[in-house]
């Protein structure tokens, strides 16, 4: 369950969520990289 979470958080509308809240892109890839190396 928490691979495909983390899958879907990679997606871009999850992405475009999280940037809606508020962190910038580059934070946003930041934590794109992090999810990656889970």
């Amino acid at each position: 369950a928490k691979k495909g979470i983390l899958s879907s958080a990679l997606d871009s509308n999850s992405i475009r969520f999280v940037t809606h809240l508020g962190i910038s892109e580059e934070d946003t890839q930041e934590i794109c990289k992090i999810l990656k190396g889970i």
